[in-house]
């Protein structure tokens, strides 16, 4: 599926101020993106695409864009969805160099419903990510100088409730209706160094460490799934790395599947999860995945460029190449 073309008329918000889309008015340009999700509507399937200039696009599924909301000022870091819309990241630069960071609640519709802004005297480094944890919209704060980052819970009225720290950059994992799945980045410096981990406090604690460093772990139809990519050298045409599934009642490994490693020149890129199917970026391919058996279903030839994101949408995949395209 081939990029169609698009709409063009913006709603443009200052990076601390409310706003929403705006319905498209001309067709004078294309979307690029670097993150896609899938929204229902109404019992509609449509799609949301982000880009780190701060727009972000609501089309149809034959990639017609029907709204954008843009962020004026900001660049977007991350974006995570929830049942009703997606809480998003950014940073805005000051005049002084200085950056201002921000989390916004947007509604599946475009319409900003809530912001928070990391000041200074709270927040140091600016928040790293973002969740919606059984109705609690949460976000995790970057550690800064020795002083640990946070976990917080973003509050209706723009402030926050201090609920635990971590001395790394940390993000919480979402299991529905139950506790979720606190992961840890690793720290490689050779002051504060500390391995990545991933651990759950429920009926059994576990706690599994030093088994990625470069991707991050994501649950998928209520497992978890590490790409075990590392920063290390070796032969890249022969590198390896694997694909491992667990059950998160204990932590126990279930399934494994070795793919080609990062450093390699097809090696993976990125893990999705989908419709309960996991799907696995490639420098040129997207694969399908069964979950937990980890066996493809499907795999699509996207070329090169590497794609940046994808998702499932019944038996259509839908993503964005490597010059920020959406297909």
């Amino acid at each position: 599926m081939r990029l169609l073309p698009l709409l063009c008329t913006f709603a443009l918000v200052g990076c601390s101020a409310n706003g929403g889309a705006k319905p498209i008015e001309k067709n004078n340009t294309k979307s690029y993106a670097d993150g896609i999700f899938a929204i229902t509507k109404g019992g509609k399937v449509e799609l949301m695409t982000w880009g780190r200039s701060g727009r972000l696009n609501f089309s149809s599924l034959s990639l017609v864009v029907q709204k954008t909301l843009v962020l004026k000022g900001c660049k977007i870091a991350s974006v995570s969805p929830y049942p009703d819309g997606f809480l998003v990241v950014a940073t805005e630069k000051q005049k002084d160099n200085a950056t201002k960071s921000f989390i916004f609640d947007v509604s599946s519709s475009g319409d900003i419903l809530n912001q928070w802004e990391a000041s200074k005297n709270e927040f140091t480094n600016g928040f790293y990510s973002v969740a919606y944890d059984r109705g609690k919209r949460l976000a995790t704060t970057f550690p800064f100088q020795g002083e640990p980052g946070e976990l917080v819970e973003l509050l209706p009225n723009g402030t926050f409730k201090h609920l635990q720290k971590y001395p790394n950059m940390t993000f919480v994992l979402p299991v529905e209706g139950d506790v979720p799945v606190i992961c840890s980045e690793p720290n490689l410096s050779k002051q504060n160094f500390a391995v990545a981990y991933c651990t759950r406090h429920n009926k059994t604690d576990w706690k599994i460490e030093d088994t990625w460093e470069k991707i991050r772990p994501i649950l998928c139809d209520n497992y978890l799934i590490e790409g075990n990519s590392k920063y290390n050298g070796g032969n890249k045409s022969k590198a390896q790395d694997k694909i491992v599934v667990r059950e998160i009642e204990k932590g126990k490994e279930i399934n494994s599947r070795s793919v080609l490693s990062y450093q390699s020149d097809h090696g993976f890129r990125f893990l999705r999860c989908s419709e309960n199917r996991l799907i696995i970026g490639t420098a040129d391919k997207i694969h399908i995945v069964s979950v937990p058996e980890v066996k493809d279903t499907d795999v699509s030839d996207c070329g090169v460029p590497e794609p940046r994101d994808a998702i499932l949408v019944s038996d259509t995949v839908y993503w964005i190449n490597g010059n920020g395209e959406v297909e």
